[in-house]
């Protein structure tokens, strides 16, 4: 056998050690974080409960799924593409529940991929439906200094710094990227820990596809439903339900 053989031999076997180990890894952190998944709500945790049943998969163009195909899949929803932001959102449900190796494993698999910039986990709060996390989370800064502070975190943890709000300026958005060790959750988490920003918003997604509207933006219209903090939005699902107005009445 030559040098070149047992070099190609060689790289295989660490590239197979490399996955196992990565896979372990993952394995223990969703063990350790399974009972301990949370988001900030105005200062305060609401505890969350990660949904092994379906993930979300942040791209920069269509998924294609043929290498997952022994994974008992239920469905693929290709919905989301924020053409703002420059990514396509995948949702992959499960017809089972998977248990944390087989989590850990796909994921360790989704998130080694060229093509795939993230993933993201999907929780449930209670009996709640399941919800989503794109690449992207909000930060809120105590004044206009604090945008300095803000660009000099991200830098350290490959957090893209994207853009103020226009009309909130204290509001920035930024996203994780294909180097960012951690998920958009954590990351989200993490910022606002330092107790160096005012508040943060972890920009859940949900599927409103089903319910009251087909707008695939409608998830950022949390002025209208606001599933993210209950209660402040205008409740329109239901306003729509008694009228979705008439083009004889002027306002």
């Amino acid at each position: 056998m030559n040098m070149k053989c047992i070099s190609l031999i060689f790289m295989k076997t660490m590239k197979k050690i490399l996955f196992l180990a990565i896979t372990l890894i993952l394995c223990i952190c969703l063990q350790a974080n399974s009972n301990n998944e949370y988001y900030y709500y105005n200062g305060t945790k609401i505890n969350l409960i990660l949904d092994r049943s379906s993930l979300n998969i942040i791209t920069k163009s269509d998924f294609e799924l043929s290498p997952f195909d022994n994974f008992q899949i239920k469905e693929v929803i290709k919905n989301r593409n924020l053409k703002d932001e420059g990514v396509v959102i995948t949702t992959i449900e499960f017809k089972d529940i998977l248990s944390i190796i087989e989590y850990a494993t796909i994921f360790s698999e989704l998130i080694n991929r060229e093509d795939v910039i993230t993933v993201s986990p999907r929780y449930k709060r209670g009996d709640d439906s399941s919800i989503g996390l794109s690449n992207i989370f909000y930060v809120k800064l105590y004044n206009d200094n604090g945008l300095a502070v803000l660009k000099e975190l991200s830098s350290l943890y490959s957090i893209e710094v994207v853009a103020q709000n226009k009309f909130m300026p204290l509001w920035v958005r930024v996203a994780v990227t294909k180097e960012t060790d951690k998920n958009v959750l954590e990351m989200c988490n993490l910022f606002y820990e330092t107790g160096w920003f005012e508040n943060v918003d972890p920009a859940f997604m949900f599927n409103f596809t089903a319910s009251c509207t087909n707008d695939p933006y409608f998830n950022q219209l949390w002025g209208l439903k606001n599933n993210t903090y209950l209660g402040v939005d205008v409740n329109i699902c239901n306003a729509w339900n008694i009228s979705e107005g008439s083009k004889n009445r002027n306002c």
